[in-house]
């Protein structure tokens, strides 16, 4: 009995330990995975209720400054991906400085940031908003779907997983990759 009892909690904890662990998504895999991959950066954000469902939607408008991949033009795109579980369903969506993702490898944008978005096509419900590509993306691999550019310097750098990327290095990084120059858009 004594013996079970140790292996059952010995089993718990193991199952415990392994429960959210986040793991790195290489670069590559970003690169070569995403459908679209683009440089923006954060006109609004806003979370929804998914209808028929205890799950919020966050929606973030980027204005998209450069373009790497994907049948995309210049102009605005949504990003939506899942947020918080709500216990009273809202009814309408409400404007927010920031939303997040509620799984453990967090997607967090806020109003004004700026980076580099590496997307997929969502299955999430779209707000009904007017963007000139109308097409709902969500990022892949939630939170390293974005690399945001901070100033250090007096330059942009983009942290992912402990290594820090020049702004024109990353850029140069995803264009080798895709063996092509992005397509810049005039603001």
């Amino acid at each position: 009995m004594k013996k079970n009892v140790i292996i059952l909690v010995i089993w718990f904890l193991y199952a415990i330990s392994c429960f959210g662990q986040q793991y790195e998504v290489p670069l590559n895999e970003r690169i070569d995975s995403s459908a679209y991959i683009f440089e923006g950066r954060v006109l609004s954000t806003f979370s929804y209720p998914k209808p028929n469902s205890t799950i919020m939607c966050n929606s973030a408008i980027v204005q998209i400054s450069k373009i790497f991949k994907g049948n995309l033009t210049c102009g605005t795109i949504q990003i939506v991906f899942p947020g918080e579980i709500i216990i009273k369903k809202a009814k309408e969506p409400f404007n927010i400085d920031m939303v997040q993702s509620s799984d453990e490898n967090r997607l967090s944008l806020r109003k004004g940031a700026k980076g580099i978005f590496f997307c997929i096509k969502t299955e999430l419900p779209e707000r009904k908003i007017t963007v000139t590509n109308s097409i709902g993306v969500d990022t892949y691999a939630a939170g390293q779907g974005f690399l945001g550019y901070q100033i250090i310097n007096g330059k942009g750098v983009a942290n992912d997983w402990g290594k820090q990327y020049n702004q024109d290095d990353l850029l140069n990084l995803i264009e080798d990759r895709l063996g092509k120059k992005y397509s810049g858009c005039t603001p």
